[in-house]
């Protein structure tokens, strides 16, 4: 019998704000949440998003597929 799998989850959330007449483009913001430990980051680019999971996960990397 195998093992059940591990199942590690993530609620990510993007954020647009709506654009002043000063701040064009609007500004986004990403928040991540790992359900395990509800530990919680608020970043604004998909690079910090993908560090963040890196923690809990092995993400493999896609420029070697």
């Amino acid at each position: 019998m195998e093992p059940p799998p591990s199942i590690i989850s993530f609620v990510i959330r993007f954020i647009l704000e709506e654009p002043s007449d000063e701040q064009i483009p609007p500004l986004r913001r990403i928040i991540v949440r790992y359900i395990q430990t509800d530990q919680e980051i608020s970043c604004s680019s998909w690079t910090d998003v993908v560090a963040f999971v890196q923690q809990f996960v092995q993400l493999e990397n896609n420029a070697e597929a």
